[in-house]
């Protein structure tokens, strides 16, 4: 059994030095669902690709996934020792979509290119901001915040924006 890590985490790394596998082997390792949050579809469709031709049972969720695939989406989630769902910011949003995560239960949530909260998130790309009602709904057991990009400012701001301050 792998030991818990520090409950909050912010994670600079730069880019090509393995932050997926910060959060593929724990996910191997720990039973639960790793809930995965990436800024762009194409990097979701990349990664499922990839975990699916490792052996990793990984699921997508995005505004695409039609409803009968959201259903047993869910279904196969609820019934999976351990799994990932590989999502995006707009998707969490969905009232529905957050109810099933605390039901399911949320053992780790990554934030992968976490500088896009603070970056995109007042007004590009507003579903940023919400991740941390999403850490407050799901009260995950573990959430990690990835990055390669993060000045000193960036670091306070997403402190603040997705911890209340701490981590």
């Amino acid at each position: 059994e792998v030991p818990d890590l520090h409950d909050r985490q912010i994670v600079i790394l730069p880019t090509g030095a393995g932050k997926s596998l910060c959060f593929q082997i724990p996910a191997r390792m720990r039973p639960g669902l790793t809930v995965v949050v990436f800024p762009i579809l194409s990097l979701i469709a990349d990664q499922g690709r990839r975990l699916k031709d490792s052996g990793t049972t990984a699921y997508t969720l995005t505004g695409a996934t039609p409803p009968t695939e959201r259903r047993e989406l869910w279904r196969q989630i609820a019934r999976a020792p351990q799994a990932m769902l590989l999502t995006n910011p707009e998707s969490t949003t969905s009232p529905r979509v957050r109810r099933k995560l605390r039901e399911v239960g949320v053992a780790h949530l990554v934030i992968d290119e976490a500088h896009c909260v603070t970056e995109w998130g007042e007004s590009f790309r507003p579903a940023y901001r919400s991740l941390a009602g999403l850490i407050e709904e799901t009260e995950p057991s573990v959430v990690t915040a990835f990055t390669a990009t993060a000045s000193p400012r960036i670091v306070d701001d997403l402190r603040e924006l997705l911890f209340g301050g701490g981590a």
